[in-house]
């Protein structure tokens, strides 16, 4: 996004959360403005110095919202990633950056190990960007992709919970959390509602998760003093701002 449109996404944000979470069920109108990146320049606006976790961020450049501006070295940032080849690739896209740091693991319910599925770096998908993001706890989610099942790599991740992360980075509070985990995100964002200090900004890709799961999450944020909008993709819902 160029500058003279990030300014004005910013200013149709600002707009929109004049409004009720009701009638902020909607699409932002142009498709080519990202919520997340509207996000993450409200809530630098908001405070001098921020902490962003980003979860799911694959290699720090394919389909990244964040990742320029979180080179310039402005945001403390945490960004992990479950897939190794991925996280190497991330690591290297923020080398030299001090103030991001790049885990390898996935968020989950509880520390530990679990099975996670990938699409083989092979045949038809070999290099392919788009393989390289559907990594996922649920192996239907590639299927639902066109993923063969011969295709399909399923390896041992390590995992920590969101609460273990931020303890681990000495995380006392999250101010953007941005989830892309190919489903999962609910699960994730559910977590980040539960602590004790919940982000003042979320963001998270909603057209993988089911009605009920999308209704659940729509009714903590009302309770919660959240508001929320949509862009083709993805939700950004802000509260304290």
């Amino acid at each position: 996004m160029n500058t003279t449109k990030y300014h004005i996404a910013n200013r149709i944000n600002q707009e929109l959360l004049k409004y009720t979470p009701y009638d902020l069920k909607i699409r932002i109108p142009d498709s080519n403005i990202d919520v997340a990146s509207i996000g993450l320049n409200l809530v630098k606006e908001s405070q001098n110095k921020i902490r962003l976790v980003q979860v799911g961020a694959c290699d720090g450049s394919t389909g990244d919202p964040v990742n320029q501006q979180l080179r310039t070295g402005s945001v403390d940032a945490v960004v992990v990633e479950p897939v190794y080849e991925n996280y190497l690739a991330l690591k290297q896209s923020y080398n030299g950056v001090n103030n991001v740091v790049a885990v390898h693991a996935a968020i989950g319910k509880k520390d530990g190990k679990a099975n996670f599925y990938k699409v083989k770096n092979e045949g038809r998908w070999i290099d392919s960007s788009y393989a390289k993001q559907l990594g996922s706890f649920n192996v239907n989610h590639l299927e639902r992709h066109g993923v063969q099942c011969s295709e399909i790599e399923v390896i041992d991740v390590t995992v920590f919970t969101l609460e273990t992360l931020m303890q681990n980075n000495n995380i006392s509070n999250i101010d953007f959390l941005l989830v892309d985990t190919e489903g999962y995100d609910a699960e994730i964002i559910n977590m980040a509602l539960d602590i004790d200090n919940p982000p003042n900004i979320l963001c998270f890709e909603y057209i993988h998760l089911a009605k009920n799961e999308i209704s659940n999450l729509f009714n903590r944020f009302e309770k919660m003093s959240y508001k929320w909008i949509h862009d083709s993709m993805n939700t950004l819902a802000i509260r304290n701002l």
